[in-house]
């Protein structure tokens, strides 16, 4: 992932299928991004409340779609993501 698709992004997708402790997850945290991830590993034990981010099932591609838009919604950031997102790529 692009360093400055990171930065100006407020959500991060991290949907590992199998994992012991996210280090990513942590780190996105660290950073106050919304945090969606599978319900694997540890990663129940990190995201413990709906505060930290959002679970969702392994392989549910439709529960990770609606995750995604939750999470923008929230944070209010759908137009000013796909924007930042349409500059830093060059796509109009």
């Amino acid at each position: 992932m692009s360093l400055a698709i990171m930065y100006y992004s407020n959500i991060a997708s991290i949907v590992p299928k199998n994992e012991k402790g996210s280090i990513k997850t942590k780190q996105h945290m660290a950073c106050g991004k919304s945090v969606i991830t599978t319900k694997v590993g540890g990663n129940r034990e990190v995201i413990n409340s709906k505060d930290y981010g959002i679970l969702v099932d392994l392989d549910d591609q439709k529960q990770l779609k609606n995750a995604i838009i939750k999470a923008l919604e929230k944070n209010g950031t759908i137009e000013r993501s796909l924007s930042m997102l349409l500059r830093i790529t060059g796509k109009r």
